[in-house]
């Protein structure tokens, strides 16, 4: 049961309150408990029973899922003024809980019974809307968030959440597998992209931060390098989808510069060094647009990423296209 104080809270942070009938006042101000939770702590876990649905009236609460490899992601997050949608559904369709929820910042919240939800959808109009309305916002949102990790690129991802996460500072607090949560990745593959954005000047990376650098450059990056990769030149060996024509091993070359989706660590440590005789190497990672590595003959250089296959398709002679790269690449440290 709310006191006058709570249920004037409550209402601050959910304005249809103020839009009831008495009758659904009395109900809300009889049937709804409030309960504070601490930050760090779980709430639902996989396979709990929904017993009630939450408000937020303040703080943050992350919803998320955890496959059978170990791999977790973000679903979404619920705050002031909020509810958690997968609750609701929980109730309406009799089913267990089918995520995990943790309070991520001190939160007070609204707990409304199973029962009660459930009965004023039908009683009380201003409940129902507010209902309909959050389930459609949710499921807009869920949505865009399978988009992301059925057909957007790791690296396109993962720059989008680090300059969301920077909105407004240029040091995001952040550990590398955090933001593997939150991308449904793994650490080792968020690591090689950030290493990536380092080398490429975007970002600094330090103990559990990153520094935004390049805000611009961090943003338009991913399409830059997307067009590149769709060029077809007449004659000529192109990239296509980030793999070389050649396949894995990149066994083609432009103009005398290999050109392959070599992984990271093989780019790293010279795994095109045998087609520095022909005057340059380049490894392009297909998926995380990895490093790519040029070299002089008896000399590694790391450079900006497919920079010297780019220089090569616009005709520029490898010689060139290496200290294109080279100039393009290195940033203070």
């Amino acid at each position: 049961m709310l006191d006058a104080a709570e249920y004037a809270r409550l209402g601050a942070a959910f304005p249809f309150v103020h839009q009831t009938s008495a009758d659904f006042a009395q109900a809300l101000m009889h049937q709804v408990t409030l309960a504070r939770i601490g930050g760090g702590s779980g709430v639902m876990s996989i396979g709990d029973r929904a017993d009630a649905i939450p408000l937020l009236i303040s703080g943050r609460v992350r919803v998320s899922m955890l496959g059978d490899s170990g791999r977790e992601i973000t679903l979404y997050r619920f705050t002031r003024g909020e509810c958690c949608v997968l609750t609701a559904d929980a109730i309406l369709g009799r089913r267990p809980f089918p995520a995990n929820a943790h309070v991520e910042e001190a939160s007070e919240m609204a707990l409304i019974p199973a029962a009660a939800f459930q009965d004023w959808l039908a009683r009380y109009p201003a409940w129902r809307d507010f209902a309909f309305q959050a389930m459609s916002a949710r499921l807009s949102s869920l949505l865009l968030t399978l988009e992301d990790v059925a057909f957007r690129r790791m690296d396109k991802r993962l720059a989008g959440l680090l300059l969301e996460r920077g909105a407004s500072t240029d040091q995001v607090s952040v550990t590398h597998q955090e933001l593997a949560n939150e991308l449904g990745s793994s650490r080792e593959v968020i690591s090689r992209v950030l290493e990536d954005f380092q080398a490429r000047c975007l970002v600094q990376l330090g103990r559990g931060a990153v520094s935004l650098l390049d805000r611009e450059r961090l943003r338009q990056s991913t399409e830059v390098r997307l067009s590149y990769m769709q060029t077809q030149v007449p004659g000529r060996s192109y990239l296509q989808n980030g793999l070389a024509e050649g396949g894995a091993h990149g066994n083609r070359t432009v103009h005398g510069i290999a050109v392959g989706a070599l992984g990271t660590r093989r780019c790293r440590r010279g795994a095109d060094s045998r087609w520095a005789r022909d005057g340059g190497g380049t490894g392009w990672l297909g998926d995380c647009s990895g490093w790519a590595a040029a070299n002089h003959p008896g000399r590694d250089q790391r450079l900006h990423p497919g920079a010297a296959a780019r220089s090569a398709l616009q005709g520029i002679r490898p010689a060139e296209a290496v200290a294109n790269c080279s100039a393009t690449a290195r940033c203070s440290r």
